[in-house]
C-alpha cells in the first residue's frame, strides 16, 4: 500500500493472550503513526495458534472490522460475527473509542485511514497476513469505501454495512443542541455511553464542513477488482435506504441486499447479518461470483472463455487490472491504470481433438503461434493426433520427464496445500527453460498472439499464466482467483459447476484457490517477484524483463462519466480508443507503436474490427 506509515514496533510481550476459544482469540495492542495504543481482538479462524507468530499465518486472509460513530470492537453484531468469518479477522477500536487511546473527533477521516492502515501493516509484517477485506458499520463504512477507493485499491472485498452517502442528510438528524452550539461557540462536546463508560466527542464547525465535503463520491471509480457487498436494514431509523441504493448505482463490482426489519445496530437480527456475511465470503459463493464476473472482458462485450471446437478450456487470460504496477493511489479523473492486454495471450489443455471448426476460429483469433509444454511422455503419446495447422507454427517446449501428466500429479491428491505449493515451485523451477521460451516470444513478437497448452491447461500452463500474471503487476487474489477458473469449461452458462467426470491430474485440490494462494506464499519467500525469476532463472536480462512486461499490458485513463471523457478527448492528448468498461470508462492512452487493428471474437468465434 503506498502512502503507508513505517510499520509499529511491538514486542510480543505487549500482546495477552486470551484463555478463549481454544486459545484462538487474541488482544493485540499496536502503537499508531503518533504513539497512540489502537487495541484489537485477533480471531483465528482459518489458521491455528503457534508460538511462531507466522508459522501458520504467513500468506493467509486477514479482513479488518471496523465500528462506527460512538462504537467500539464488539459493538452490536460485532463480536458474533467476528467469531463466525471463515477467515481470519482483527476488530479493533479507533482511537479514542473504546479501549484505544486519544481522542474521539466527529469528523476523523484521515485519522481512521492511519489506523487503518497502522493495523493492516502491523498484521502483515508480524504475522504475514494477506490484506483481505475490510468490514464497516454506518459511519465507518463510509470512511472505508473512501479508503478502497483512494488509499488502498488493492482490496479484494469490502462490506458496507448501513453506510452513509447523503453526510449533509445525516446531518439533520444530530440533535438540535448539538446545532445551537456550533452556530454560538463553533463547538460541542458530544457524550454518550459507550462500552461501559462515557465517550466524549470533540465536535467543531471545521469537523462538520469536512465531513460533509467527504470524498464518498469517489466510489464511483474504484476499480472492479474491489467486490463490495452492501448490507442495509429496511427498519433502518438513522440511514435511509436510498444511501444503499446510491452506492449500488455507483460502485462497478456491487452486490445489495436488505434484511427485512432490521434497524441501524441490527438488535434482535444478528443472525441474520452474520448469516449473510458469512454466506458471501463461502467458497462457493467467492468462486460462482469471480466466474460470473469475469467470465467477459469489457463489460460484457467480448467473452473469456471462448468455444474452439476440440479445445478443453480455451480462455483469454488478459484483461486483468495490474494493480501491483502503477501503484494505490487515488484514482480521480484521468489517472492511469494499466491492464493486461486482451486477445493476445490464450490458454488451454491438449489440441488433440481440434476440428476444421476450431482451426478457423483460431485463424479469426489472429493466432500464429502454439506452445505445447506437455512433457515429453505425454507429448509422444498425444502427438499422433494433433494436425498441422497453416499458417500456425507449433512449437514443443515441453520439460523433460519421463512421467505423463496424471502419473505426475496423481500423488498431489493425497498432499496437503504446502506440499502442493512446494511441488508447484518446483515444477516451475524445472520448467524455467520452456518458460524462457515462451516469454522470448513476447520480448520479440509483442503483436502476434499466441497459445499456451499443456494436457488439462492447468497445472504446467497455470504456472505461466501466473508467471505472466505477476509480472504484468495482477495482485495474488486474482492470480489465484483466474487459477481456479481453470475448471470455467466445466461451469454452465449460469455460472454453476456440472457434474463431470475428471481425470486423476484433475484434483479439486490441485485446482484451488487455496493451492495456487499457498504457491504464491511460496514463491514470495524464494524469489521475491516474478523478474527475479525471469531474470535468475530464465536468463533474461532486467531490460528485457521490462521490455517483456510493456508488452504484456496496456494503459488506460479511467474516468468516472463521459463528460470527463470529453474533456480529455478534447485537451489534444491523442487518444486512441474508448471502451465503457461497467460504469467506468476505460480509454487506452499508450497502445504498442504499430499495433494491429483491435480484433474481437464473438461467443461464436466470428471476429469483428473495432
Amino acid at each position: 500500500m503506498s502512502r503507508n506509515p513505517p510499520p509499529s514496533k511491538i514486542t510480543t510481550d505487549e500482546q495477552k493472550l486470551l484463555a478463549v476459544n481454544n486459545n484462538k482469540t487474541t488482544e493485540i495492542r499496536i502503537k499508531n503513526t503518533i504513539g497512540q495504543v489502537i487495541v484489537g481482538i485477533l480471531e483465528q479462524n482459518e489458521t491455528k495458534p503457534s508460538a511462531s507468530l507466522v508459522s501458520s499465518t504467513r500468506g493467509a486472509r486477514i479482513g479488518l472490522i471496523c465500528h462506527g460513530l460512538f462504537g467500539h470492537k464488539n459493538y452490536c453484531y460485532q463480536e458474533q460475527l467476528a467469531k463466525s468469518l471463515p477467515f481470519d479477522n482483527f476488530r479493533f477500536d479507533f482511537r479514542g473509542s473504546g479501549d484505544s487511546e486519544g481522542e474521539a473527533l466527529f469528523e476523523s477521516l484521515q485519522e481512521d485511514f492511519d489506523d487503518i492502515e497502522t493495523v493492516f501493516n502491523y498484521l502483515v509484517k508480524e504475522y504475514g497476513y494477506r490484506p483481505f477485506t475490510i468490514i464497516a458499520h454506518s459511519k465507518a463504512a463510509a470512511t472505508v469505501l473512501s479508503y478502497a477507493a483512494t488509499r488502498n485499491r488493492t482490496l479484494p472485498h469490502i462490506v458496507n454495512v448501513s453506510g452513509m452517502y447523503y453526510l449533509s442528510d445525516y446531518l439533520k438528524m444530530l440533535p438540535k443542541q448539538l446545532h445551537d452550539a456550533l452556530e454560538t461557540r463553533g463547538t460541542y462536546d458530544w457524550e454518550m455511553k459507550s462500552a461501559n463508560k462515557t465517550l466524549k466527542i470533540r465536535t467543531t464547525t471545521e469537523h462538520v464542513k469536512r465531513f460533509v465535503n467527504s470524498p464518498v463520491h469517489l466510489v464511483a471509480t474504484m476499480p472492479e477488482s474491489t467486490s463490495v457487498l452492501t448490507i442495509h436494514g429496511t427498519a433502518d431509523e438513522q440511514i435511509s435506504l436510498e444511501n444503499a441504493v446510491k452506492y449500488a448505482n455507483l460502485i462497478p463490482n456491487h452486490t445489495l441486499k436488505f434484511i427485512i426489519g432490521a434497524t441501524h445496530t441490527y438488535k434482535d437480527h444478528t443472525k441474520e447479518i452474520v448469516a449473510e456475511i458469512c454466506e458471501y465470503f463461502s467458497t462457493t459463493s467467492l468462486t460462482q461470483r469471480f466466474f460470473q464476473r469475469n467470465r467477459w472482458l469489457d463489460g460484457g462485450v467480448v467473452p473469456r472463455v471462448i468455444n474452439v471446437e476440440g479445445f478443453l478450456n480455451f480462455c483469454d487470460f488478459g484483461g486483468w487490472r495490474c494493480t501491483d504496477v502503477n501503484g494505490d493511489g487515488a484514482n480521480i479523473d484521468g489517472v492511469s491504470e494499466m491492464f493486461v492486454r486482451e486477445r493476445y495471450m490464450f490458454k488451454c489443455g491438449e489440441l488433440t481433438k481440434i476440428t476444421q471448426e476450431g482451426i478457423k476460429a483460431l485463424h479469426r483469433l489472429n493466432i500464429k503461434k502454439i506452445f505445447d509444454i506437455r512433457s515429453s511422455v505425454s507429448s509422444e503419446l498425444e502427438t499422433q493426433d494433433i494436425k498441422n495447422i497453416d499458417g500456425i507454427v507449433q512449437t514443443t517446449v515441453f520439460v523433460e520427464t519421463e512421467y505423463t501428466s496424471d502419473e505426475l500429479f496423481e500423488p498431489w491428491n493425497t498432499w496437503n496445500l504446502q506440499e502442493i505449493a512446494l511441488g508447484f515451485l518446483q515444477a516451475l523451477k524445472e520448467g524455467a527453460e520452456a518458460y524462457a521460451k515462451i516469454f522470448r516470444h513476447v520480448l520479440e513478437n509483442p503483436y502476434t498472439p499466441f497459445v499456451i497448452h499443456c494436457s488439462v491447461g492447468r497445472d504446467r500452463t497455470g504456472l505461466f499464466v501466473m508467471l505472466a500474471l505477476k509480472l504484468a503487476g495482477v495482485s495474488d487474489e486474482v492470480v489465484a482467483r483466474e487459477y481456479e477458473m481453470t475448471m470455467a469449461g466445466k461451469f454452465d452458462e449460469h455460472g454453476k459447476l456440472e457434474n463431470s467426470t475428471v481425470s486423476k491430474s484433475e484434483s479439486p485440490q490441485t485446482a484451488s484457490y487455496e493451492s495456487m494462494i499457498q504457491t504464491l506464499v511460496e514463491f514470495h519467500k524464494t524469489y521475491h517477484s516474478a523478474e527475479n525469476f525471469l531474470v535468475n532463472e530464465c536468463g533474461f536480462s532486467v531490460v528485457q524483463v521490462k521490455r517483456i512486461r510493456s508488452n504484456l499490458v496496456h494503459m488506460y485513463l479511467v474516468v468516472s462519466d463521459i463528460q470527463a471523457y470529453n474533456a480529455i478527448a478534447n485537451s489534444g492528448i491523442g487518444l486512441k480508443k474508448s471502451v465503457y468498461r461497467m460504469k467506468l470508462l476505460k480509454i487506452l492512452v499508450q497502445p504498442i507503436q504499430q499495433s494491429p487493428p483491435d480484433l474481437r471474437c464473438n461467443e461464436h468465434g466470428q471476429i469483428y474490427e473495432t
